[in-house]
């Protein structure tokens, strides 16, 4: 405070009003309650050294390079905000052939690109799944997917259901969208000489192969035979790929995918104690890996756990947090290039400026050298 009363003395004495001082600093990243409070105490001018007017100038212009290398949007990371929709469904479809669409996914809250995992199912009207598929996707605000699905030779023809869901970090959006499946179509423009309904199938009473290891199987994707799966058992706190809220409510609810979400936290809770532990269960935990990886180190200081990070600017921010909490300069030097000053220019603002040198942008590199000679 005594140095930001001083250089708002010096302002005034030069004849510029407090309004315009007042707009100054905050452009710079000054508090305005603070900033309201030194003019209010800045009554009378007080004569200020050479010394101390380059100092007070230096350090404003380090806090606007501070407030645009740092304090840029993309350093704030929001709850990602999920949503999708179906465009440009088929409206009708022939059996045995395939059913295209266009989906749209909006991510409203995060700006970084993470992956979800999808899943299509097409549903009859009895809600009897015909066929699904699993992909997972890389999203940053938004994007647009076209898909196929197969419709087997043997459907009967009617309306169906095509259910869109993606799941990421605890997060569950569906969207749903209705088509027609039609009959066979006549080849070479001729009308079929057999009208009649096609010959309904059914699966076999009894597909139970008395195995709690494996999920029993039988629809029209695998031609009205029994299945036999190990993933997706119903009831064992997974929802698997071949699961959904329709056919396994008590794996799917969004209470369940959470507990992922929660692992994470113990993990983080863990690396206190015992990180180098902590960061190999990280492996555990899917798409939450690097957010994972980023926790522990965050808590342990350990820099290896974020160097273990996949995706750069997630590792980035990991390492330089690393670096000013454990106040090690060094750590910077595995941050990327393009991120690097923003990691040191931290301990240059803490008046350590060992690390003034280490500074590629020469912008930076003479702010920090002035900064150093001043004091």
């Amino acid at each position: 405070m005594p140095q930001l009363k001083e250089y708002i003395i010096e302002l005034l004495e030069k004849g510029y009003k407090p309004a315009t001082i007042k707009e100054h600093l905050l452009k710079y990243g000054y508090n305005e309650d603070e900033v309201n409070h030194a003019l209010y105490i800045s009554k009378r001018p007080i004569r200020i050294n050479a010394p101390v007017i380059i100092a007070v100038t230096a350090i404003i212009a380090i806090l606007g390079i501070i407030g645009f290398y740092l304090l840029n949007p993309s350093s704030v990371k929001p709850a990602e905000l999920l949503d999708i929709s179906i465009e440009e469904l088929s409206p009708e479809v022939d059996k045995g052939g395939k059913m295209s669409a266009d989906i749209m996914l909006e991510n409203a809250g995060a700006r970084e690109k993470y992956d979800v995992n999808l899943k299509y199912e097409i549903f009859d009207s009895s809600n009897n799944r015909l066929t699904f598929k699993v992909e997972t996707l890389a999203i940053e605000n938004s994007k647009q997917k076209s898909i196929e699905l197969d419709i087997p030779d043997n459907t009967p023809a009617g309306e169906y259901i095509l259910q869109v869901t993606v799941r990421y970090n605890g997060q569950n959006a569906i969207a749903k969208s209705p088509f027609t499946i039609k009959g066979e179509q006549a080849m070479n423009n001729e009308k079929p000489t057999d009208e009649s309904p096609p010959e309904e199938q059914e699966c076999l009473s009894d597909c139970d192969d008395n195995d709690a290891s494996t999920q029993d199987f039988c629809d029209a994707t695998t031609s009205f035979e029994c299945r036999h799966i190990t993933e997706g058992i119903c009831g064992d706190d997974v929802c698997g790929l071949s699961e959904s809220e329709l056919n396994c409510q008590e794996d799917c609810e969004t209470k369940k995918i959470v507990s992922l979400w929660e692992k994470t936290q113990k993990i983080e809770e863990k690396a206190k104690s015992d990180s180098e532990s902590a960061a190999n269960e990280c492996e555990s935990v899917g798409t939450l890996r690097d957010n994972c990886l980023s926790k522990v180190g965050a808590a342990s200081n350990n820099p290896d756990a974020c160097n273990r990070i996949e995706e750069e600017e997630t590792r980035d921010d990991c390492l330089s947090t690393v670096a000013y909490s454990a106040k090690s300069p060094p750590i910077c030097e595995n941050v990327s290039e393009n991120k690097r000053d923003s990691c040191y220019i931290k301990f240059a603002s803490e008046n350590d400026f060992s690390v003034c040198d280490k500074l590629i942008n020469p912008y930076l590199k003479d702010n920090c050298n002035i900064m150093k000679e001043t004091r």
